[in-house]
C-alpha cells in the first residue's frame, strides 16, 4: 500500500494540532506494565489541546506507529520493545515540556521549538539513527563546540530542508519503517527486512568519496528501497522526475544517480 500524507509539505508557519493527556497509572502496576501496556480509560485525563509547527506531525505520527509495532502488531523482538519504550519515555518528556510551557507555546506554535523532539530531529535530518548512543556521540563530536555546530546551526523544521530530510530519512531505518507501514500491519519479517536493505544501502552510501557524493540526485539503490517499501508518495511532490513515471532503469550503474531533488537552501534556527 502507498501512502502519500502531507508529512512534508509545509509553510514556516503551518500549524497542526495534538492532544496531550495525561497518564495516572495504577499503583499496583509493575514498571514493565507501565512501559509496555496501553492505559485504561480511567488511567486518562482530560485531553489538553496545542497547535504546534506542522513539521512535528510527521514525527508524531511515525513514533506513534513504532509504539504500535509492540502494542497492536505485536512485534516483540529486542529492537522494537527496545525502541516503543524509548519513544514511548520521549513522548512523556515531550508532553511534560508542552503542560509546562503553555503560555510560551500558545503565544507563538509556528516558533515553538521543543528541547526534547529538536535535537531527534536534528539527528534525522542528518541521517543518524537517534537511539544509538556511541553512534551519535561518534557523529556529533565530543567538544561543546561540536555539539553547538550540530544541534544548533540549522533548523529542522524549516521547509528548505524538507528534502533533506526526507532522504537522509531513508537510513534511519526505524523511522522509514514507520511511514513505510503507517497504514499496514507489521510483522517481524518487515522488520528485519528494514535492517536489512538499510545495511545495504548505508554501505552503498559509505563507498562513494564524500566528496563526490551528490546531495541533490537520489541514486538507484536509493530508489530501488523507495519504490519495494512503498514511500514513492513522500517523494513524488520531493522530486523533478517522478518516481512513478520513471521505473527504475536496468542499465544504471551501482552508483549512478537518476533522479534530482528540488534545491534546498540552508535554514537557521529561529531566534
Amino acid at each position: 500500500m502507498e501512502v502519500n500524507l502531507p508529512f512534508f509539505d509545509y509553510s514556516q508557519q503551518d500549524l497542526c494540532q495534538i492532544s496531550v493527556r495525561t497518564v495516572s497509572r495504577w499503583a499496583d502496576r509493575t514498571q514493565e506494565e507501565k512501559e509496555t501496556t496501553y492505559p485504561d480509560d480511567d488511567e486518562l485525563d482530560d485531553p489538553v489541546h496545542f497547535k504546534i509547527h506542522a513539521g512535528y506531525r510527521r514525527a508524531l505520527a511515525g513514533f506513534t506507529r513504532e509504539i504500535e509495532f509492540m502494542f497492536t502488531d505485536n512485534i516483540r523482538n529486542h529492537n522494537c520493545v527496545f525502541r516503543a519504550v524509548y519513544l514511548i519515555m520521549t513522548l512523556d518528556k515531550f508532553a511534560e515540556e508542552l503542560l509546562a510551557n503553555q503560555a510560551r507555546v500558545r503565544a507563538a506554535p509556528s516558533r515553538f521549538r521543543s528541547s526534547v523532539l529538536n535535537p531527534l530531529f536534528q539527528r534525522q535530518l542528518r541521517g543518524v539513527i537517534d537511539h544509538e548512543t556511541l553512534y551519535v556521540k561518534e557523529v556529533v563530536g565530543e567538544t561543546m563546540e561540536d555539539a553547538a555546530a550540530f544541534y544548533l546551526t540549522l533548523d529542522p523544521l524549516d521547509p528548505a530542508l524538507r528534502f533533506q530530510l526526507l532522504r537522509n530519512l531513508l537510513y534511519v531505518w526505524s523511522v522509514r519503517l514507520s511511514l513505510s507501514l503507517l497504514k499496514v500491519k507489521g510483522t517481524e519479517d518487515h522488520y528485519e527486512e528494514s535492517r536489512a536493505r538499510t545495511e545495504r544501502i548505508s554501505s552503498r552510501r559509505l563507498g562513494i568519496p564524500r566528496d563526490e557524493w551528490d546531495e541533490t540526485k537520489l541514486y538507484d539503490f536509493e530508489v530501488e528501497v523507495i519504490v519495494k517499501e512503498g514511500l514513492v508518495g513522500y517523494f513524488r511532490t520531493n522530486i523533478v522526475d517522478s518516481v512513478s513515471r520513471k521505473p527504475l532503469p536496468q542499465s544504471l550503474g551501482s552508483n549512478t544517480p537518476i533522479l534530482g531533488i528540488r534545491a534546498h537552501a540552508t535554514a537557521r534556527c529561529p531566534g
